[in-house]
């Protein structure tokens, strides 16, 4: 269980939405550490940032599903971040946005399966990772 964050390969790491990406994962394995032991069993997400530029461009704004692990059941859940967004001063809002609503994409692709995703308890690691980002995130 937990939220697992990543910047798609091939992004320009000179962008400050590869930085912001890159800092929210290395939070979100805090916050994950926190939460407790991972079971494999429970239902996680993986989101994966594309931004402007990538080669692996989810097709278009906003989210949506793409690899699944029965072995690990992770779900990933792209995003894609548009190309005015990626130097925008509102880019760290659209970054926790974006996870709160990878949370209900998953918890949707879950229940088809006969699976629940804990999503109330995602949305509150979410809220612990903006809470950390907010108190030190940035001076990472």
């Amino acid at each position: 269980m937990g939220i697992h964050i990543e910047v798609a390969a091939g992004t320009p790491p000179e962008s400050e939405a590869y930085h912001l990406v890159r800092r929210l994962g290395a939070l979100a394995n805090t916050v994950n550490a926190i939460s407790g032991p991972q079971d494999e069993t429970e239902p996680s997400v993986n989101v994966v940032f594309h931004l402007g530029g990538a080669p692996q461009k989810p097709g278009g704004s906003g989210l949506r599903t793409s690899r699944f692990s029965r072995k690990h059941q992770r779900v990933e859940v792209k995003v894609s971040i548009p190309e005015e967004m990626i130097e925008a001063a509102a880019l760290e809002t659209f970054a926790f946005d974006s996870l709160r609503q990878a949370c209900e994409v998953a918890r949707s692709f879950f229940h088809v399966r006969g699976l629940e995703l804990d999503v109330e308890r995602h949305k509150r690691m979410v809220k612990a990772l903006e809470d950390l980002y907010r108190s030190v995130g940035k001076s990472m």
